[in-house]
C-alpha cells in the first residue's frame, strides 16, 4: 500500500512539472540562433611583403627583440640587434654621396662641355685628328702619350692607338676618378667611339 502512494506522488511530481524548451532547430537555421554569439578572435594582419620598406622591415626586427627581451625568451638566431642602425646608416651615407655627386656635377657640367667642344671643333667625326690631340682633354694622370699624325697613317696604327685610347678613358677604369675627370673621360669616350665607327665604314673595316 505504501509503495502504491508512493507511486502515485512520483507520478503527480512529474505532470506538475515545468515542461523542458523545445528547441526549434528550423527556426534557428532560417533566423539564427537567439543565444548571444560568442565573439570570435580578430584575423591575423595579412602584410604585403612587396609594399614593405627598409625602415618597416628593421622596425619588426626591432620590436621582435623588444617582445623577446621583456618576455625573457631566447632572441631568434640569425638576428643582429644592431641591424637597424647599421643598415639605415649606410642607406643614409649612399643617399648623401648620390646627392653630393649631384650637386658636384651641375657644378662642373658647363665647364666640362666647354673643354669637349673645344676639343671636337674642326675634328669631329675625325679619328686620326681626334687621337693626336687628346693630350689637350685628357689630365696627367692617365699617363696618355702625346700621338703624332704620322704614327696614324695606316689603319692598323689607328686602330692600336683607339683601342689604347678607349681603354684609359672606358667608364669601368675612373672609379677613383673625380665627378668632373669622370664626366670628360665619357665625353671623350663616346666621341672617339662615334668616329672610329665612321672611319670603319669609310675603310670597309
Amino acid at each position: 500500500m505504501a509503495a502504491l502512494v508512493l507511486l502515485e506522488k512520483a507520478r503527480e511530481n512529474e505532470r506538475n512539472a515545468p515542461a523542458a524548451p523545445v528547441i526549434d532547430e528550423t527556426h534557428d537555421a532560417l533566423f539564427g540562433s537567439q543565444t548571444e554569439a560568442t565573439p570570435s578572435a580578430p584575423a591575423p594582419r595579412r602584410v604585403n611583403v612587396h609594399e614593405m620598406t627598409l625602415e618597416d622591415i628593421v622596425g619588426d626586427v626591432t620590436s621582435m627583440s623588444a617582445d623577446t627581451s621583456a618576455t625573457g625568451a631566447a632572441e631568434p638566431a640569425g638576428i643582429d640587434p644592431n641591424f637597424k642602425s647599421e643598415g639605415l646608416e649606410r642607406l643614409r651615407e649612399r643617399e648623401a654621396a648620390a646627392k653630393q655627386e649631384e650637386a658636384e656635377k651641375d657644378a662642373v657640367s658647363d665647364d666640362v662641355e666647354a673643354r669637349l667642344s673645344a676639343w671636337r671643333l674642326r675634328k669631329e667625326g675625325n679619328i686620326r685628328a681626334l687621337l693626336s690631340s687628346l693630350d689637350m682633354i685628357l689630365w696627367p694622370e692617365l699617363s696618355w702619350a702625346n700621338v703624332g699624325l704620322h704614327e696614324l697613317v695606316q689603319p692598323s696604327q689607328v686602330k692600336m692607338k683607339y683601342m689604347k685610347a678607349v681603354n684609359k678613358v672606358h667608364p669601368d677604369k675612373m672609379s677613383n676618378a673625380t665627378v668632373e675627370q669622370k664626366l670628360l673621360a665619357s665625353g671623350v669616350f663616346y666621341t672617339l667611339n662615334m668616329a672610329y665607327d665612321a672611319f670603319r665604314a669609310q675603310n670597309g673595316l
